[in-house]
This record gives C-alpha cells, structure tokens and sequence, in this order.
C-alpha cells in the first residue's frame, strides 16, 4: 500500500513539474510584420512594424516572450498566468509612460503567424484593448 501511494504520488510530482515547463511556439525566421490596433474611449489607433526574427527570438519561450513584450510596453515585470503549447497569457506590472498594467494573450496560429490580444490600464483608469497580427513576409530578413 505504502510503495503504491509512493508511486502514485511520484507519479503525479513528475506531471506537475511536466505541466510547470515553459513551451516555445518555434516561430520560423525571418522578415515578420504586426498589425496593432488599440482602442479606447471609441477612438482607434493602428500601427504596423516590419521586423527581423531572429533564430535565438525564433526559439524564445513564452515566458521569455511576455518579458520582453513587458518590457518594450516599460513594464519592470511580467508573469506567465497560464500557457499551453499553443498559447499563453501574461501580466505586466509596473510600467511606466502612461500605462500602469496590462493583460495579454499570444496564440501561435503557424510557425509563421501569432495573434496578440489583450487590454492594458492607463494610469488614470482608462482601459484601453489591443490586438496584433503578426506574420512573416519573407524567409529572409531585410538589411537596413
């Protein structure tokens, strides 16, 4: 009884810590493009960035992702709320430029396209939401 407790306990350990690992979506490399768009107050705000991924940011887990999306966003962290193969959403917390929070989703839809869908807090309470479609335009990245 004991040895089949123990192992039964030994058995779950192992799929808890399975089920803590950080997954990597596995982007492909190369020339990439995001379309955002941010709402607030019924205005609209778009933008679109052209961008090289690299191999190193291609292979980036998304706990490695939502931390650098906190940071260029001038947040001083993030945390992973949930991730599976597929998907994560992430917290951001003291941020600086007008924005105090946020909450943001990444949802690998191919090796060569994501989505990003979420809201952050401005510091004087507006809510403000935000999408992004990002997709690769070429397997090689443009010089500068």
């Amino acid at each position: 009884m004991i040895r089949t407790l123990s192992l039964s306990a030994a058995v779950l350990l192992m799929a808890t810590a399975a089920s803590a690992q950080d997954y990597a979506p596995n982007f492909s490399t190369g020339q990439w493009r995001a379309d955002m768009t941010m709402s607030a107050n019924g205005q609209t705000m778009t933008d679109t960035t052209n961008d090289c991924m690299g191999a190193a940011e291609a292979r980036e887990t998304f706990r490695d992702l939502a931390k650098r999306f906190s940071e260029g966003a001038k947040c001083t962290s993030s945390s992973l709320v949930s991730q599976s193969p597929t998907a994560a959403t992430f917290t951001m917390s003291g941020c600086s430029g007008g924005i105090d929070s946020g909450r943001m989703t990444i949802t690998k839809t191919s090796d060569t396209s994501f989505t990003m869908n979420g809201s952050m807090t401005a510091s004087n309470g507006l809510i403000m939401s935000m999408s992004a479609n990002s997709y690769r335009t070429s397997p090689t990245c443009m010089s500068n």
